[in-house]
């Protein structure tokens, strides 16, 4: 169980640490949709690229892909949780605290651990 908590750990921090502000996880890839043509598109950006979550949540969440709402959620990496503030066609954008929860919580106890305490 313990080896398992700290792979875990160590994934996540990998993904964490390739997928910061201004690193190489929001860096502009090629589209290959029809409607853009070629158009560089950055892989956290909603409107143009499809998101992939959880990965996605670790997108940077002030990349000016919409106007930021403060009745919007993004998820922060350096507190493991949804806070308020996030642009609406940010993949790391959220209408809902639920809804940032559902798709980013990287460090969800185990039901089995909450039984016990």
């Amino acid at each position: 169980m313990c080896s398992l908590n700290l792979m875990q750990g160590f994934i996540f921090l990998v993904i964490t640490s390739t997928v910061a502000a201004g690193r190489l996880g929001n860096r502009s890839v090629p589209s290959t949709s029809g409607r853009h043509g070629n158009r560089n598109v950055s892989r956290c950006d909603a409107l143009h690229s499809l998101c992939h979550y959880p990965y996605e949540c670790l997108c940077f969440y002030r990349l000016k892909f919409g106007p930021m709402s403060s009745t919007w959620y993004h998820y922060s990496s350096f507190t493991d949780e949804c806070i308020p503030g996030g642009e609406r066609f940010n993949c790391n954008g959220f209408p809902t605290k639920t809804e940032c929860q559902r798709r980013c919580n990287f460090s969800r106890p185990s039901q089995r651990r909450k039984k016990f305490s």
